[in-house]
């Protein structure tokens, strides 16, 4: 699938809280099934395969190139206990599990899911709902992180992670998502979408 490069209207009018963004697939034909597959169903296997995808992206191969560790997308405590693991932190492990901190975030606030919800209301869904990890802190500032999630659609998620890691003292935020929501192909590097 060739990358083009599309950037979203609210990308268009509101600061960016990081430097890069490479998402893989766009969340449209079969990707939100076997998405949901390894998110909600317990396939982790998937992991592996959604990866080797990631990794044949110019733009994604680009920021991993780049970045000292990859952050997965914190889930809390209570969707952690209910799946019984992190997708994200499985598509970081598969990427690069000697560069993955695990445990980096920290969502110390249960949140209700973002679908369904509206750009302005996913905004509120997530003030206060993540933080850096304090035992992480000499592994997190003046590094080079890129944030590793499944699905990007508003940002709203990735925004709030980056803006942790900022206050962290991290040194540069990038993103890798697997796919991403209204896009008809997977945007460049560099590309917000």
């Amino acid at each position: 699938m060739p990358a083009t490069t599309q950037v979203c209207p609210h990308c268009l009018t509101q600061p960016l809280l990081w430097s890069g963004c490479a998402a893989a697939l766009p969340y449209s034909g079969p990707w939100p099934a076997l998405i949901a597959s390894f998110k909600y169903q317990g396939e982790v296997g998937l992991a592996r395969a959604f990866a080797q995808h990631m990794r044949q992206q110019p733009s994604v191969q680009h920021i991993l190139n780049r970045v000292d560790s990859l952050v997965p997308v914190p889930l809390s405590r209570d969707k952690l206990r209910l799946r019984g693991y992190n997708q994200s932190q499985w598509l970081a492990h598969q990427l690069s599990a000697e560069r993955t901190l695990p445990e980096a975030l920290l969502r110390v606030r249960d949140t209700p899911a973002q679908a369904g919800l509206s750009l302005a209301e996913r905004q509120h869904n997530l003030n206060n709902a993540i933080t850096w990890n304090p035992k992480q802190a000499m592994r997190l500032q003046g590094q080079r992180l890129a944030l590793v999630d499944d699905v990007m659609t508003s940002g709203s998620t990735l925004s709030a992670c980056a803006q942790a890691l900022w206050q962290a003292g991290a040194a540069q935020v990038d993103c890798l998502v697997l796919a991403r929501a209204g896009l008809s192909h997977a945007p460049q590097s560099g590309a917000t979408p």
